[in-house]
């Protein structure tokens, strides 16, 4: 699995900016990629989190091999 951390600032909460990110995100996936996007706020305020949903994803990629 391939996987893209995207870090998202305020920017991303705009309509213009949403729908551009879903075409990429879309675009990405077809080559192969998995997106996890984070806001900045998170990464600020509680890396755990994020540290934990990156782990459950790889937890549950292993189990289904």
């Amino acid at each position: 699995m391939r996987l893209v951390l995207e870090l998202d600032g305020s920017v991303h909460r705009e309509p213009d900016q949403i729908s551009h990110d879903q075409n990429r995100d879309a675009n990405l996936q077809a080559l192969g990629y998995r997106v996890l996007r984070f806001t900045n706020e998170q990464l600020q305020d509680d890396l755990d989190s994020i540290l934990e949903a990156i782990c459950r994803l790889y937890q549950t990629r292993a189990a289904k091999l």
